[in-house]
């Protein structure tokens, strides 16, 4: 049985996930919801450079990942935040305890040891999001972020290319994709 999709390309990150939002509370389920993962994924599954994205789109081997919300990426930050700052604190708690230090010397040194793990966990993150903007940028100049959402039927494919136009989606269509 092929596959009925439709598939679109966006040139705002943040429009796409507006996008999946607004799928997602009219109905459509987050499974049935893909996105391109980075193209140095894609092109290592391919075997060869993409340099047009509605094309690579258009190709039943392109893989494809589930898109993270919003509050994943939020909760991924806390937890390059928090951790690190945790980890160093309640090291030099133990070490201060286990070493006769006083409680106040143990709890500065807790709080700073936290605060410079902190910073290291934020530095990452800096980083981590450098690498996604770049890997976003680059997918945006080859032709788009692409998007495919499953549709049951030719009702459920209209539904689909009505929010991908409110959300300024491009080269918006509908086709059968690869069998199963």
């Amino acid at each position: 049985m092929a596959i009925r999709e439709v598939v679109a390309l966006f040139n705002d990150e943040e429009e796409m996930l507006e996008t999946i939002d607004e799928l997602e509370g009219k109905g459509f389920d987050r499974s049935e919801i893909s996105i391109m993962p980075p193209l140095g994924q894609v092109e290592r599954a391919l075997g060869h450079q993409v340099d047009d994205i509605y094309a690579t789109s258009n190709d039943p081997e392109t893989p494809r990942s589930f898109p993270l919300d919003n509050a994943s990426w939020g909760d991924a930050q806390g937890v390059l935040l928090a951790a690190p700052f945790l980890a160093g604190a309640f090291s030099v708690t133990i070490f201060g305890a286990s070493n006769g230090l006083s409680t106040i010397n143990t709890l500065l040194m807790a709080i700073l040891t936290g605060c410079i793990g902190s910073l290291i966990g934020y530095l990452i993150m800096l980083l981590i999001k450098k690498r996604h903007k770049d890997q976003i940028d680059d997918q945006i100049s080859r032709g788009g972020l692409a998007m495919w959402v499953h549709v049951r039927d030719n009702a459920h494919a209209r539904r689909a290319i009505r929010i991908f136009n409110r959300h300024h989606a491009h080269d918006v269509r509908f086709k059968l994709g690869h069998h199963v």
